[in-house]
């Protein structure tokens, strides 16, 4: 295995890719909930790497807006109230159908299919995880 703080080795961006999936599935699962707080330390033991890749992921979620990253405290999971819930989907709402309207031009046929099925399988689904 390469070492995790070599940046340069070619499986440091999978391992960091990996280690972002894995965190991302945590919360969105309701593992690590909402204020939870994050330990990289022990995040990095679970995934049997250094705490480099957690920290990358914990950037990137964070990015995401699924983490909070607050300067000599610590990570948790990030918290939505309501109102900020409402406000993000209404912008959603706005910005999706116009990047999507950009989108599909330069789609292939086989592209167009595949979101048709997703979209398909988002209206049959009544779980909440399978349609995030």
């Amino acid at each position: 295995m390469p070492p995790d703080g070599d940046r340069g080795a070619p499986g440091a961006n999978l391992l960091s890719e990996r280690v972002t999936n894995e965190i991302r599935q945590l919360i969105l699962s309701g593992e690590l909930a909402p204020g939870d707080r994050i330990g990289q330390e022990a995040l990095a033991e679970r995934f049997g790497t250094s705490r480099i890749p957690v920290r990358e992921a914990l950037k990137q979620l964070e990015n995401e807006g699924l983490v909070s990253l607050v300067p000599n405290s610590g990570a948790s999971v990030a918290k939505l109230d309501l109102s900020e819930c409402l406000e993000i989907y209404k912008i959603r709402e706005l910005l999706e159908p116009l990047a999507l309207s950009e989108a599909i031009p330069h789609m292939s046929d086989v592209d167009i299919e595949e979101l048709q099925q997703a979209a398909l399988a988002i209206e049959k689904t009544k779980s909440s995880g399978e349609f995030l």
